[in-house]
């Protein structure tokens, strides 16, 4: 496993859905290594979740996503997964909708695979 030091070291891709041109988004790996004296190396930043493993596949930068958005690629030849160095806290999904919708099929359907497990 890398060393905190060294994961802070790497040239670092960002997912910034909502971040303003030329600012560096924070994000809670970034509260965490602050904690150790350590900050990332963010190189480039995109604002969607699904263009980085492409940018990442084409690069030498590493990205922390999400681990279900890693599924799809695993058996990629160009990227490899390996441990944080950090302990993250999880989060919770959760999905709200107007009473009139209540009864749509497809709506319906989607908030029933939202409670499945990938």
């Amino acid at each position: 496993m890398l060393s905190r030091e060294a994961f802070a070291a790497l040239d670092h891709l960002v997912i910034a859905p909502t971040a303003a041109s030329g600012t560096e988004p924070a994000a809670m790996i970034d509260a965490l290594l602050a904690k150790k004296g350590l900050r990332r190396r963010v190189q480039m930043t995109v604002p969607h979740f699904l263009v980085a493993p492409f940018v990442v596949a084409g690069s030498d930068l590493v990205l922390t996503p999400p681990a279900r958005l890693l599924a799809p690629f695993r058996k990629s030849p160009k990227l490899r997964a390996i441990a944080l160095p950090l302990k993250l806290p999880g989060y919770e999904l959760a999905q709200v909708w107007a009473a009139r919708t209540r009864s749509d099929e497809a709506l319906r359907w989607l908030r029933g695979a939202a409670t499945l497990r990938p």
